[in-house]
């Protein structure tokens, strides 16, 4: 119970750490790559899905709090991240007859 809690605080600390840098690196204009790609917070999404993964031995859970930590870095907000993962990921993702032959 204890590595739960552990694991929640460290998520929280670091969403909470990446919040006012993100909005500071959002300049307003329409560019081709997101603000923080190729730095450091690149790295932060699978990091916090294999600390969470180690630490909780909850492989599936740990993977989507990843790709929501990734998301929000990508948009710079909650809503626009849940927007982001559903239309540019998932539904994008199951539309593809390749994908859908895989399932």
């Amino acid at each position: 119970m204890k590595t739960k809690r552990f694991a929640f605080a460290v998520l929280a600390v670091l969403l909470c750490a990446a919040m006012p840098l993100c909005a500071l690196a959002a300049d307003g204009s329409a560019a081709a790559q997101p603000a923080l790609y190729g730095t450091f917070w690149a790295l932060v999404p699978p990091i916090v899905a294999i600390a969470l993964a180690l630490i909780t031995k909850e492989v599936y859970s740990s993977l989507f709090v990843g790709v929501l930590v990734g998301a929000v870095l990508y948009s710079f907000s909650f809503e626009g991240a849940l927007s982001h993962m559903v239309n540019g990921g998932f539904i994008q993702v199951l539309s593809d007859p390749g994908n859908v032959g895989i399932l």
